[in-house]
Formats: C-alpha cells, structure tokens, sequence
C-alpha cells in the first residue's frame, strides 16, 4: 500500500480572510471612537471602542484557527497512523489500534493500547438547522469526513464501534 494523506480542504482560506476583514472593521470602528471622545459622547465612544476590540478579537481567534490546520494532516502510511500537529506526530502503530468508537459531534476516538487519539472536522458546514463536517482532501482530491474513520479502521482490521 501507498502512503495517503488527509489534510484540512481548501475550505479553510476562508478564516484568513474573515481575519482580515475583522481586523480592518476594527481598526475603522476605532477611529470612530476616537472622533466621537472628542464630541462628548462617553457611552458612545465607550460602545465603539468595545466593538472594535471584539471585532480584533474575532480576526484573531480566526487568524488562529487558520494557522493551527498550515501544519496538520493524517498519513496513513504502510505500517501505521502519523498525527502530524504543528510538526510534531503522534505514531500509532495499526497492530496496536484496537478500537475506533464514534464519540459526540463528529469525534471519533482511537484506543491503541496506553495511547489515545481522536479524529474530528476541522470544521463543520451549517445551514439553517443543519450541521454537517466538511471533508478532507485525500492526496489532493475531496472526499466525505467519514472516508478517513472507515480507512483506517481497515488498515487496522477493526471494527468501528458506536457511542
């Protein structure tokens, strides 16, 4: 067998944009409250400079959760599962995963012995009431979330096992 890999789709270029976005509402809505501190108005300069200090808040939580996925990716190679995590990996030999059991919001819970891992979205699509995790790009090309849980369970010969 060939090494495969799972990344994070392209999806997430969007959250360096809304980053940036953030960060430019917010640097606007402090101007304006630096303009209205000098016309009097405390709450009013008070309201906007906490807005723009949320708004920063927001790009930077954004900014963050698009950097944790640049370095982040599954390689299932010949012999075992590489986690690859802000360059470090975690090595979970296949002979060792005894268990992969579904958990709560699309988690899934790897039991290898002393070493447990878990494989969840990088994100999830909502629309209206519905909730569903965005899928991988397997050696480039998108496929379902579930593909990696289901492929890797037969690597490993094991049966993937509810809540």
């Amino acid at each position: 067998m060939s090494d495969v890999t799972y990344r994070p789709p392209d999806i997430l270029h969007w959250l360096e944009q809304g980053g940036r976005t953030g960060r430019s509402d917010s640097f606007r809505k402090a101007k304006e409250a630096a303009k209205s501190a000098g016309e009097g108005g405390f709450g009013t300069s008070f309201r906007k400079a906490a807005e723009a200090a949320k708004d920063l808040g927001k790009a930077a939580m954004a900014d963050r959760a698009g950097r944790k996925y640049d370095d982040f990716l599954y390689l299932l190679a010949d012999e075992e599962l590489r986690i690859v995590k802000d360059g470090e990996a975690t090595i979970l030999p296949y002979r060792a995963i005894r268990e992969i059991k579904e958990g709560k919001d699309d988690r899934w819970e790897i039991h290898a012995g002393t070493v447990q891992a878990s494989i969840r979205p990088a994100a999830h699509l909502v629309v209206g009431s519905v909730k569903v995790p965005i899928g991988w790009l397997r050696n480039g090309i998108e496929v379902p979330f579930r593909l990696l849980i289901e492929e890797l369970a037969a690597r490993c010969g094991v049966e993937i096992t509810g809540r």
